[in-house]
């Protein structure tokens, strides 16, 4: 199986995150999906936000490719979503092919899943201010 980068290189673009509308928060979170194959796949997040969110895996995923999954929050509950793999790239190529793959929401998470956006959002406002009254 060949793997290969779909993520534009950077330097023929902007950075991901100043091509983003919303903002992303730093996240660890446990998820499991399917796509199109029936076969049940788990990952974990590295960041998270309104719009999608960005795993690890290494389980193959496709450009364009449709999932759906479950996030489960850092409180226990469980979220679904329907997304659209938008970017994958390979960050080892050993025997467990370790994946980064960038996932657009295509119907939106429950309401449990914004309400952790805020509180992640108002704790990087706080913690920033503090860090600023610092110097």
């Amino acid at each position: 199986m060949t793997l290969t980068d779909t993520k534009p290189p950077a330097s023929k673009t902007e950075s991901a995150a100043n091509r983003r509308r919303q903002p992303r928060f730093a996240s660890r979170l446990g998820v499991r999906y399917q796509g199109g194959t029936e076969e049940q796949r788990y990952a974990c997040t590295i960041n998270v936000g309104p719009g999608g969110l960005l795993l690890w895996t290494n389980s193959r995923l496709e450009q364009g490719e449709m999932i759906e999954g479950k996030v489960r929050l850092p409180g226990g509950e469980v979220v679904s979503f329907v997304g659209q793999v938008r970017w994958t790239s390979l960050v080892s190529s050993d025997e467990s092919a370790l994946l980064q793959a960038g996932i657009q929401f295509s119907v939106m998470p429950e309401a449990p899943f914004y309400e952790m956006l805020v509180t992640r959002a108002v704790q990087e406002q706080k913690s920033r201010a503090l860090m600023g009254s610092e110097s």
